[in-house]
């Protein structure tokens, strides 16, 4: 088992994150199930969904979103990225829980 701290946090870390992201109203729920959140997919595969299309909105349950997050560095990039574009930072502890999230400067404030 690996340790976890700020670098690689838990799994119920993520889901945290979450779950403040949306009340904070950085990602939104699915209305029709507080369980999920709404995620903006640009290469879904074309099977993926029925009308064959690449891109769009997906409902997701928050624990697989967090699942993916823990297991797949390349999808906590692109949301850490994206966190940062809007001005944010998720921020975890020494023990590899969710803290809070910061404020950051972005780009476009600097300019």
């Amino acid at each position: 088992m690996s340790e976890h701290n700020a670098e690689n946090p838990r799994f119920i870390a993520y889901v945290n994150m979450l779950d403040t992201l949306a009340e904070e109203g950085f990602v939104s729920r699915n209305p029709e199930n507080e369980d999920h959140i709404l995620i903006y997919y640009t290469d879904l595969p074309v099977d993926a969904t029925e009308s064959g299309v690449s891109e769009g909105w997906v409902t997701e349950n928050i624990f697989d979103v967090a699942q993916d997050l823990y297991d797949n560095e390349e999808s906590r990039k692109n949301l850490f990225e994206v966190l940062k574009e809007q001005g944010i930072e998720p921020v975890f502890d020494n023990f590899g829980d969710f803290s809070s999230l910061k404020k950051i400067e972005t780009e476009k404030e600097m300019e």
